[in-house]
């Protein structure tokens, strides 16, 4: 059965089984509170919701100094984004800082929350791939509580709250609306490697990846996966062409597999998502449909 809405003075409020939402009428905003009527959420009053001359879309939430926050997808630094500023982008971010670098490959616009204070977590899911930027707290203002905000360049302000009390049940839910992963490779949970060097050399690839197999062997270095990066398919010109071997690279790609796998390394090769239009193949893959 959906919850009923239910008018009070300042409020209208829905009641769940474990949550109780209020939306307060003047100013608009949200508030989420628990069944112990523990605050979970709540919007930064007078700017809940907010949109420029550009048309990005704002959203801010009020924390404090309790708050923890992790998630993102792929982030350099610390696992505790706590006044961070992180851009939502997918970028080939080669050579990248661990510390400071962003953005970098994943844009997930999803973080979890947890108060210290409370011991009580939840999440926030902005259902919105256009890129977007989360401040979590570095920007402060006399003006207003402490807050986060999260800024698209388009879309809506699509957000869901996932409920907790803790981070395990956070991410059970989360999952249960954005999709579960599949059980992974087994070798994908020890150590995989993976680098452009060694790809980008200009002969004898397949021998220098087969050294490095040797020298973490007697340094006794159990390696279970090698991700093979796109230039074993780069060709004299500069272009990747997938599907192909650079064979001044590797003189024989079916040997040099078969030498990895006797190593017990799963290999995993690169490949681009498009074929372009000089591919040697072209012809062949667009008449093939």
């Amino acid at each position: 059965m959906a919850p009923r809405p239910r008018e009070c003075a300042d409020d209208w409020r829905l009641q769940t089984d474990n949550l109780e939402v209020r939306l307060t009428k003047d100013p608009f905003g949200i508030e989420i509170y628990d069944d112990d009527e523990t605050l979970l959420y709540e919007d930064l009053k007078e700017r809940s919701f907010m949109m420029d001359d550009l048309g990005r879309r704002w959203h801010y939430s009020v924390i404090d100094d309790h708050d923890h926050f992790y998630g993102f997808g792929e982030k350099t630094g610390s696992l505790i984004k706590r006044l961070r500023n992180m851009k939502m982008h997918q970028i080939d971010a080669c050579g990248h800082d661990a510390v400071l670098s962003d953005p970098l490959y994943k844009h997930i616009p999803f973080y979890i929350r947890f108060n210290d204070a409370t011991g009580k977590a939840a999440g926030i899911f902005y259902n919105n791939s256009f890129d977007s930027t989360f401040d979590m707290g570095r920007e402060w203002s006399g003006y207003w509580d402490h807050y986060s905000y999260y800024c698209t360049d388009g879309g809506d302000l699509d957000m869901f709250f996932v409920n907790g009390p803790r981070v395990r049940d956070v991410v059970e839910r989360y999952t249960d609306l954005t999709g579960k992963s599949v059980l992974p490779p087994l070798p994908s949970i020890g150590y995989a490697h993976t680098t452009m060097f060694y790809t980008e050399l200009q002969h004898d690839v397949d021998k220098s990846i087969l050294k490095f197999f040797d020298i973490c062997e007697k340094n006794e270095i159990p390696i279970d996966e090698f991700q093979l990066a796109s230039g074993y398919t780069c060709m004299p010109n500069g272009k990747r062409y997938a599907f192909c071997w650079n064979n001044d690279k590797f003189k024989d790609p079916a040997k040099f597999i078969s030498d990895v796998e006797k190593r017990g390394v799963l290999l995993v090769s690169n490949v681009k998502p498009g074929i372009l239009t000089s591919h040697p193949h072209f012809a062949e893959y667009q008449n093939g449909g």
